[in-house]
């Protein structure tokens, strides 16, 4: 074979060449989308969460409210309430910090769960590489023991 010059080829050569030119462009286009946002999406997690749980006897008869502070935890326990006609409730407080190690904005949903159930859930926004402190309360109208737990139930970029 001898060689011909890119000048006296035919333009078969040319046709070819700017297809797969446009291909790779093409496809670099439909897929920065994708590679952007999984490059650029948080990472956030929960730190330093603090659970504190205090008991409210109401007694309906009278209409006082006496609060069991000798009975403040952060674990679960058993409390019978001692006067009849009384209801019980509980007063949960807690604490956290939500830090985004990721590239990218995002909120991120936490939710205080008492034995694996929802019982408050807020949305937050945490800026990419940054901390934020929150706390909060709920309450539960039993007496009841429980484990709680504060997770983030999903997360999703700004």
């Amino acid at each position: 074979m001898e060689y011909v010059p890119a000048a006296q080829r035919d333009g078969k050569g040319k046709y070819i060449r700017g297809i797969v030119i446009t291909t790779i462009i093409i496809l670099s286009v439909l897929m920065f989308p994708t590679v952007y946002s999984y490059f650029l999406r948080p990472s956030i997690r929960l730190t330093d969460t603090s659970i504190a749980d205090s008991i409210k006897h109401q007694n309906t008869q009278v209409g006082s409210d006496q609060i069991d502070s000798s009975v403040l935890s952060t674990t679960s326990r058993n409390v019978n309430s001692e006067t009849p006609n009384s209801q019980c409730s509980q007063s949960i407080a807690f604490s956290f910090n939500l830090v985004n190690t990721g590239a990218g904005n995002g909120t991120a949903i936490v939710q205080l769960q008492a034995d694996g159930k929802p019982i408050w859930s807020n949305n937050y926004f945490v800026q990419s590489g940054k901390t934020i402190y929150k706390s909060g309360e709920a309450a539960i109208d039993d007496c009841d023991n429980h484990s709680y737990e504060l997770i983030t139930a999903s997360q999703e970029r700004i």
